[in-house]
């Protein structure tokens, strides 16, 4: 995809950005890529809100990955760190903030 790099968010985790070839969003972290509509993303960040909100009682060492974020594929996991869920919460929200930023903008422009 030859797409312009219009980086919504970045943080020590990764980052996010746009996608003009599929409508889209590019979400980057650890060594994971994820390419989501703005439903998607919007699900998956409350998707990870909500985890964040249930580990937070359970870690012992926020830096271990001992949560798994389970994908459409059963066989497939994400393993990630307490902290890295915080992370890639806030690169999901911060995001979902810049697209309404750029809905905002787009319609002063009409």
């Amino acid at each position: 995809m030859d797409c312009p790099e219009k980086i919504y968010h970045q943080n020590e985790l990764g980052c996010t950005r746009r996608c003009t070839c599929h409508n889209a969003i590019h979400l980057n972290f650890g060594n994971v890529s994820l390419l989501l509509s703005k439903s998607q993303l919007s699900d998956f960040s409350e998707y990870i809100s909500e985890a964040v909100t249930g580990c937070s009682l359970d870690t012992n060492d926020p830096d271990v990955r001992d949560i798994y974020l389970p994908t459409r594929d059963l066989c497939i996991l994400f393993a990630v760190s307490y902290n890295e869920l915080k992370n890639l919460l806030d690169l999901t929200e911060q995001t979902l903030i810049m697209l309404q930023v750029d809905d905002v903008l787009s319609g002063l422009q009409d």
